[in-house]
């Protein structure tokens, strides 16, 4: 019987979730905006924000704006911005560190 415990999920979401996406960048000069995002195959997808409202996408599109200061990132409806640092399983309050 072995005494390793599964690796802990570093990415809290699965792939086909949703993120929100919103676009400081937006003025009542220039309501819209485009955006392209990099795909795996190496195409792009190109994303049309409107001033103050948030754009779902798939969770694999949304991450590439975490990176830029004038975008934020949401859970689908929610009031924070996502927090991508992973979570650990209730310990009991205690820290729990990866064996080895």
């Amino acid at each position: 019987m072995s005494n390793t415990k599964a690796a802990p999920q570093l990415n809290p979401k699965s792939k086909g979730d949703t993120l929100e996406v919103l676009d400081l960048t937006t003025t009542a000069k220039h309501p819209e905006r485009t955006h392209e995002v990099l795909l795996a195959d190496g195409l792009t997808k190109a994303y049309t924000f409107k001033r103050g409202e948030r754009l779902e996408m798939p969770f694999e599109h949304a991450v590439q704006f975490m990176r830029h200061d004038s975008f934020e990132v949401y859970e689908p409806g929610g009031d924070k911005p996502y927090d991508p640092t992973p979570k650990q399983p209730d310990a009991g309050g205690q820290v729990v560190l990866a064996p080895g």
